[in-house]
């Protein structure tokens, strides 16, 4: 099953959809729950010219990238015997079943990468407005996580200057699509760790082009 992060989903379904009554009904949601929670700043638009969108590689590669990130609960660099084994989509079948990642979460807004490591890896929404907790707003709303894009960015700067990836590497970039599919095969880090690097940059191409837009980032 695909696995897609876009930016602008709204505009693009009022744009293809306009008729369809639900389109607003989970944008709709999101809003309001902001706003319970006296957040301002927030308004999905409905038309948007420079919308964006990727395929997540492997299916679940954000829960790679959760799971190499929760191995840094004080966000700093760690020695080389507590870093983790390079995520393979060939070895593993769900990255999440570790053990660190299990105490990441039980860390809750205490750890450095909340934004990444509490939300799903498969459904949800970041919104480009700063609030320093992720939300659970409840099973009656139909949304599980609620992050923030502008938090989220400065996680994903965070964790690249752990993994040293150039600056300028754009998603798809030859060596980073190189690496995506050569896992622990580099003894340059970013290299090595190509399965969240790939993901890693993606996702802050994402909320870079969130925070421009003023439009969430949305897994679907």
């Amino acid at each position: 099953m695909s696995l897609n992060v876009s930016v602008g989903y709204l505009a693009d379904l009022l744009e293809y959809n306009p008729g369809e009554p639900d389109v607003r009904k989970e944008f709709d949601a999101v809003a309001r729950i902001l706003r319970k929670r006296k957040i301002q700043g927030y308004k999905e638009p409905e038309q948007l010219d420079d919308g964006w969108c990727a395929r997540v590689t492997p299916s679940n590669g954000i829960a790679f990238l959760q799971r190499f990130a929760s191995y840094f609960p004080l966000d700093d660099d760690a020695t080389a015997d507590e870093w983790p084994t390079p995520g393979d989509p060939e070895t593993m079948d769900n990255p999440l079943e570790d053990e660190m990642y299990y105490d990441a979460c039980s860390m809750l807004e205490f750890h450095p990468f909340q934004h990444l490591i509490l939300h799903s890896c498969r459904d949800g929404y970041w919104v480009p407005v700063d609030f320093p907790d992720v939300i659970f707003p409840g099973r009656r709303t139909g949304i599980n996580m609620l992050g923030s894009s502008v938090r989220l960015l400065k996680e994903c700067d965070e964790l690249a200057a752990l993994l040293k990836l150039p600056r300028r590497l754009k998603f798809d970039d030859p060596d980073l699509l190189h690496a995506l599919d050569n896992p622990g095969k580099s003894k340059t880090r970013w290299k090595k760790y190509g399965v969240e690097s790939y993901n890693l940059v993606m996702l802050r191409t994402a909320c870079q082009v969130s925070i421009k837009t003023g439009a969430a980032v949305v897994l679907e």
